[in-house]
């Protein structure tokens, strides 16, 4: 097989892998935020509004989600008591914040989080780890509209 056949047929097998993945992933997650009562999606998002307040559309962009499925999120996590609206964006776009609640929340499942992937990461190095972050990266940005 030509390399260029190699490459193509190499990345539709990665493609495959990552999505396998993102499924076993959002099991964890789930299972790792029931304690706090978060799914993994609401971790997600609140996990974004913790590095930085935003709208709906900019944790969208900075998660790779759709804006629809955020701004549902946003709303279940504020009925929740974990998030607040923080004024808007250009006076336009509702921007959003972590409440205490929120932010101990988070820092909850992360810690048990954390503990996952030390498990899964054994028997790899950072290095490694790296490396497979920086090619998907570069495939999605290769990817993205």
């Amino acid at each position: 097989m030509p390399e260029d056949d190699a490459a193509v047929e190499a990345v539709f097998a990665l493609v495959d892998e990552v999505v396998r993945a993102h499924g076993a992933f959002l099991a964890v997650g789930d299972r790792l935020g029931a304690e706090d009562d978060l799914t993994a999606a609401r971790t997600l998002v609140l996990g974004a509004l913790v590095e930085e307040p935003g709208s709906a559309a900019e944790v969208a962009r900075r998660r790779g989600l759709r804006r629809q499925s955020v701004r549902e999120t946003l709303g279940r996590l504020e009925q929740a008591g974990l998030v607040e609206r923080a004024g808007r964006v250009d006076g336009r776009a509702e921007r959003y914040r972590p409440t205490a609640a929120g932010r101990a929340a988070f820092v909850s499942v992360r810690a048990r989080l954390g503990g996952w992937a030390a498990e899964v990461a054994d028997g790899s190095t950072s290095a490694d780890l790296e490396r497979a972050a920086a090619v998907l990266r570069r495939l999605g940005d290769a990817a993205a509209p």
